[in-house]
Formats: C-alpha cells, structure tokens, sequence
C-alpha cells in the first residue's frame, strides 16, 4: 500500500469551512438583518468554492 500524500487544496478546504462556521458562532448574534444576508452570501460562495474543491480532489 503506497502512502497518502498530503493534499493542501483539501486541508484549505476544510479550514475555510471551519472558519466560516466558527465566525457565524462568534458574530452572529450581534449581526443585523443586513449581515446575516452578507454572511449568507459569503457561505453559499465558501459552499460552492469549498465543495467543488472537496469533489474533483474526491474524483482524482
């Protein structure tokens, strides 16, 4: 069995996830409705951006 190599398109992958949802625990409850919505956008982007990049590393 050969070894895995490390893969940083993942690992940045993951972290942004992680400190997308850690922000949104921090920062939420002083949001107003207008922040909530750009934080919203921001994490249909982070979804999308970190997702596409979690599937083609998952395809390879």
């Amino acid at each position: 069995m050969t070894p895995r190599r490390f893969d940083l398109g993942r690992a940045v992958a993951v972290a942004w996830i992680v400190v997308a949802v850690g922000v949104t625990v921090t920062i939420g409850p002083h949001l107003g409705w207008r922040g909530w919505m750009w934080l919203g956008v921001h994490h249909a982007l982070c979804a999308i951006g970190a997702g596409h990049e979690l599937w083609r590393k998952r395809v390879r």
